[in-house]
């Protein structure tokens, strides 16, 4: 079971690790006390450490988080709602691509902030293979479209019974 703390010199009370805890672990008893920790639902913990991103004052610590594991959440940068929505509303699929390799470190950086998508339960167990060499990625390419053309007949077949 993780050890969580709550730095009564530091916290605020402002209450965010009570709303974002997806495991309901801090309550609010009132609003001049810390947030308690219900050590009952500490066996429940997902062990996300966004408790400790969230905080804006960096009063809460989780032994499954050193310091400096978590880089916390800086609202300063984060996007209004409608650059979010225009964002969204301007993403385009890409088909057709440049015949130039990817440098390395901006593959390393892609896959590096593609592990802070959530996943279950927090298990981030996802795995990368970066593939660059034409004829690798050619025989691929011709595996996959066999595979699912195969898919789809598979599906016309049970449809038509």
């Amino acid at each position: 079971m993780p050890l969580i703390d709550v730095n009564p010199d530091i916290c605020k009370r402002c209450f965010t690790c009570t709303k974002t805890c997806p495991m309901l672990i801090f309550a609010k008893k009132d609003k001049e006390s810390i947030p308690d920790i219900l050590n009952d639902n500490l066996q429940f913990c997902l062990l996300c450490g966004h408790c400790v991103a969230i905080c804006p004052n960096g009063a809460i610590t989780h032994d499954s988080f050193p310091p400096g594991s978590i880089v916390p959440v800086r609202r300063e940068v984060l996007p209004s709602a409608e650059q979010v929505i225009e964002m969204l509303r301007m993403r385009r699929s890409i088909r057709e691509f440049k015949d130039k390799p990817v440098e390395r470190d901006l593959i390393e950086r892609v896959i590096d902030m593609a592990r802070c998508a959530p996943s279950d339960h927090n298990r981030q167990d996802t795995e990368y293979i970066v593939v660059q060499e034409r004829s690798t990625l050619d025989k691929i390419v011709q595996l996959s479209t066999a595979y699912y053309e195969n898919l789809v007949g598979m599906f016309h077949n049970m449809a038509a019974q």
